[in-house]
């Protein structure tokens, strides 16, 4: 179908145009456009990130692994449009050098509890999007989840495209974006059986005579292109991390300049403060996983070998590394030995671990049994 004339959204009801040249200049040309996960860390200064913030970013992911492809290139230059909600239209229209106009309806692939629990969001000085360690699923449910999770996603919106909700658009593409603990800490293995099990299911999944012209899948740093087609599978880490460089570089010669109306002052306040964070970040990280290892030395004797107390060393090491470069934090420690046990607690009683030695959750103390001086000293190991 020739979507030449096809008119893109009427007048007045589309977001300002974002008009990509090339691949050369498409950094430029997005410049702050999606570039942040949200939503935010909650604060007393800032707000979560919103619904569109984060369709904004899952749309430059895709733009940017389109870039790089080989098999779905886009064909610049390229105008990303985003029309006003309730006319029938998906979140954005593509309009592609050759004329052809292209919908893209985004949509987060996760529980409801996960997408409140991505206001916890943290971003290291390098600009990568962190999940903080949460309750967890158990390891083996993990694939299970994770394909329930995109599968719903999927039949929701086949479900709208079908009762006409975006018949205004005469093709569009289905982004989806696992946004859950499992599409964050999910590995190579677990991301490919989810894709191929998806594949396998599609007749199951795509039930009815109006389909998605596309799906694509953000799993963090990795996109699938076209998952059900001529998949392809993109990094973009390298690529934001060029962003990332673009976007300090702009913002220290606006300061160096005096540009103080230039500046992107609320993101720019955003990294300040995840620089801040990030070493508490971390030990609260390390003081969770020697915690959990302490525990598992004191519950089951046969367990206690060289391997175990060689994970304590190095979580004892890595808690003394921060506190010797950040002072301030020990004033902390108290407070995150109470916090972070309640996490180790509830992880390693969903852990593989927990069922191969048949430990009940029951089985482990709700209470820290151990005290800030045992998680410092070199010498202590439990019972």
């Amino acid at each position: 179908m020739s979507l030449v004339n096809q008119p893109i959204a009427p007048s007045g009801e589309s977001a300002k145009d974002i008009r990509i040249h090339s691949k050369e200049t498409m950094v430029d040309d997005l410049a702050f456009f999606g570039r942040k996960v949200g939503p935010r860390r909650r604060t007393s200064s800032s707000q979560p990130r919103t619904h569109k913030e984060i369709e904004n970013f899952c749309l430059r992911r895709l733009l940017m692994a389109m870039a790089q492809s080989d098999k779905h290139p886009l064909k610049f230059p390229v105008t990303v449009q985003a029309p006003v909600a309730g006319n029938k239209l998906p979140d954005f229209l593509l309009k592609s050098g050759d004329g052809t106009v292209i919908g893209v309806e985004v949509t987060a692939a996760g529980h409801a509890d996960w997408h409140t629990w991505l206001s916890k969001t943290e971003t290291s000085a390098g600009g990568t999007a962190h999940l903080l360690p949460g309750d967890g699923y158990s390891p083996e449910g993990l694939r299970k989840l994770l394909f329930g999770d995109i599968k719903k996603a999927i039949v929701e919106k086949l479900r709208i495209l079908q009762s006409g909700g975006y018949s205004k658009a005469p093709l569009s593409d289905l982004l989806l974006y696992a946004n859950s603990e499992g599409g964050a800490t999910a590995d190579e293995d677990d991301r490919t059986f989810v894709v191929d099990f998806l594949c396998q299911n599609r007749t199951e999944i795509e039930k009815g005579s109006l389909v998605f012209r596309k799906y694509h899948l953000i799993f963090g740093d990795i996109v699938f292109i076209d998952l059900f087609g001529q998949r392809e599978r993109i990094d973009v880490s390298v690529l934001h991390g060029d962003d990332w460089s673009n976007w300090l570089q702009i913002q220290a010669e606006h300061l160096r300049n005096r540009s103080f109306n230039e500046l992107d002052a609320s993101n720019l306040a955003d990294e300040l403060e995840s620089m801040a964070r990030a070493d508490r970040v971390r030990l609260a990280h390390s003081v969770r996983e020697l915690l959990q290892n302490l525990l598992r030395w004191s519950l089951r004797d046969h367990e206690r070998n060289a391997d175990l107390k060689d994970m304590i060393d190095a979580y004892r090491d890595d808690v003394e590394e921060v506190l010797s470069e950040n002072p301030s934090l020990e004033e902390h420690l108290f407070d995150l030995l109470k916090e972070q046990f309640d996490r180790a607690r509830r992880k390693l009683a969903t852990s593989s671990w927990a069922k191969k030695n048949a430990i009940s959750e029951a089985e482990i103390p709700s209470t820290c049994p151990f005290r800030v001086d045992d998680l410092r000293d070199p010498g202590f190991l439990p019972g």
